[in-house]
């Protein structure tokens, strides 16, 4: 159970400098959710 546990926290490390990269390059959230649910449901 505690190795699920790492995994997620590693996805939420990544997730985050996701989100911090894409502030810093001008991306708005709504733009990769947007993105992400066409991609998703194409």
């Amino acid at each position: 159970m505690s190795e699920g546990k790492e995994q997620n926290t590693k996805y939420d490390i990544e997730w985050i400098q996701l989100m911090t990269e894409a502030k810093s390059l001008g991306i708005d959230i709504e733009e990769i959710r947007d993105f992400l649910h066409n991609q998703i449901h194409r």
